[in-house]
């Protein structure tokens, strides 16, 4: 069986949904953050705006207008809270638009992020007390000319793999450790430095350690005389795994926890965005709608758990097949929905048909033992006449209920 989404991620996490900050629905995680024993408590509340630490309620209301009114997308955010007994904590929040009731209504999922943020306030306290000292010992430093180093401590080069300074300093140009449009914006970083401007500080670069992983972080630059010309001291502040933390929330809000597939909201959030997107560019856009053959049986004869795994090994199987561009969900129970951009009809046919012929010629593997299950499956591809994905939808839906009535174990266009 697969592992629990809420195994992927430490901290303890919560989800609200509400219109207005009046509240739709509401986990017990969530409630608990607030001091409330469960997630009905809130529901009982009037609005969970009174929830929000008073300096932030201002930000609050306007970022939930301008999401809601389309002028912001949803992000990832951090902030301060209070519990009803005037703890302070803090969360990390991923906001996404949903349909709530046939209304739009905005999801938060929280992830209590105190005891980091406490860590990192501890770090930046030591910092200031004792300056060049704690951040020479405790941090990773380095200073440069021109990004050739010239004082490296043990810290930043245990950061990047390297065994000792004196490796660092060999090197005649720590930029090397730079990824993506990171040299671009560290040569930027370093003309506002040494001209007295202070550049953003919550900028966090992805730099790459000796042995080519990745290492996220948070930089404290200064302009220092060195051997009586300007040079940039850089403190690091190692933020991985709070970035792999923030990865790991976004992927459970847009995955399916049993099949780790795409999950039916993104994947229709996803659809209507290349539906607008292929339709303006006038380029081809092509779906299939997949249905497990009698998977009721299976569930009846082995139990729901045999079920699972029977899903969960359908997925993996799919995951073979269907690559990049292309995306696949779990549209609902053992329903499918593949999603092919700038794919023509053809194409999307002879996908179906792989996996379709994959199912009925390899058994799935099950705790239950080997089995054969087949599967139907209706493809439709874009018309200049539709207006939104839903069509496309209803069409696919149409010929995977036709492929059913001509036996089942069939691809239909």
């Amino acid at each position: 069986m697969s592992k629990k989404r809420s195994d992927l991620i430490n901290p303890n996490h919560g989800v609200v949904i509400h219109r207005n900050f009046v509240p739709l629905y509401a986990d017990d995680n969530y409630a608990q953050f607030f001091g409330y024993q469960n997630g009905k408590e809130i529901l009982e509340l009037a609005s969970i705006f009174t929830l929000i630490n008073p300096d932030q309620r201002d930000v609050s209301r306007s970022n939930y207008n301008e999401i809601m009114s389309g002028e912001k997308k949803p992000q990832v955010r951090s902030f301060r809270h209070y519990n009803d007994q005037g703890s302070e904590f803090f969360i990390l929040a991923i906001e996404q638009v949903v349909n709530w009731e046939g209304e739009p209504a905005l999801q938060i999922a929280f992830v209590d992020i105190s005891s980091l943020i406490q860590a990192e306030t501890k770090i930046r306290k030591s910092e200031q007390r004792f300056r060049d000292l704690i951040e020479g010992s405790i941090q990773g430093m380095v200073i440069h000319r021109n990004f050739k180093p010239l004082l490296v401590n043990q810290a930043y080069a245990s950061m990047h793999g390297y065994e000792s300074p004196a490796e660092i300093l060999a090197l005649d140009d720590i930029s090397i450790f730079f990824t993506d449009k990171s040299p671009d914006l560290s040569l930027a970083r370093a003309a506002l430095i040494l001209s007295d401007k202070q550049p953003d500080t919550k900028q966090r670069f992805k730099n790459r350690r000796k042995d080519g992983s990745c290492l996220w972080v948070e930089l404290v630059e200064r302009k220092v005389i060195w051997n009586d010309q300007y040079a940039i001291q850089t403190t690091l502040i190692d933020v991985t795994e709070q970035v792999i933390m923030e990865e790991k929330l976004t992927l459970m809000a847009m995955t399916d926890s049993l099949t780790n597939l795409y999950n039916r909201r993104f994947l229709m959030d996803k659809s209507n965005e290349l539906f607008l997107s292929n339709k303006k560019n006038n380029l081809p856009l092509a779906c299939i709608l997949l249905d497990l053959d009698k998977f009721k049986d299976v569930n009846d004869e082995y139990g729901h758990s045999v079920g699972d795994e029977t899903l969960i090994e359908f997925s993996k199987r799919c995951q073979t097949l269907v690559q990049e561009p292309y995306y696949i969900g779990r549209y609902g129970g053992e329903e499918f929905l593949v999603v092919m951009p700038n794919a023509t009809v053809n194409s999307a046919y002879e996908l179906a048909e792989k996996i379709r012929i994959k199912c009925a010629t390899e058994p799935l593997l099950t705790s239950a033992g080997a089995f054969t299950l087949t599967v139907s499956a209706g493809v439709s591809y874009f018309k200049d006449t539709d207006n939104n994905f839903d069509q496309l939808i209803d069409r696919a839906d149409k010929r995977l209920y036709e492929a059913k009535a001509l036996g089942r174990n069939k691809v239909m266009i």
